[in-house]
């Protein structure tokens, strides 16, 4: 007995290039989230308004999945948060980001995971 079958398969490739971008993009937003709240909450009390400046940023391009987080702000004249993260001759370094980033650095993966998880899984029509 001869069987044969005919299955057609789509490709979803681009849909799903598309999907990842976004879905990775609001992931490291929502990580660089809980990196600012970490950092205020490590930022030297003794620096003023240093802790209001953090905050964080998409990136421009929206090809990429980026997501920054700042500190300072010239146009206020807050520009002394590399001295307090990195140190001077006569101040020594009180770090407030890289600690907040290290310590966000398993949460950022597991949601990039996440989300790469839910956009793969995601059931597409013809499949």
């Amino acid at each position: 007995m001869n069987v044969t079958a005919n299955i057609k398969q789509l490709w979803h490739g681009r849909e799903i290039s598309n999907e990842m971008l976004e879905a990775l993009r609001d992931s490291f937003y929502a990580s660089a989230g809980n990196i600012v709240s970490a950092a205020k909450g490590k930022v030297p009390k003794a620096t003023g308004r240093l802790a209001g400046t953090i905050r964080r940023a998409r990136g421009k391009d929206k090809k990429e999945p980026d997501a920054y987080v700042f500190a300072g702000n010239r146009r206020d004249g807050i520009y002394w948060h590399g001295f307090v993260e990195y140190g001077t001759a006569k101040m020594p370094a009180q770090p407030y980001l890289r600690p907040a980033a290290d310590g966000a650095r398993s949460e950022i993966i597991s949601g990039a995971k996440r989300a790469a998880r839910k956009v793969i899984n995601k059931p597409r029509r013809g499949a």
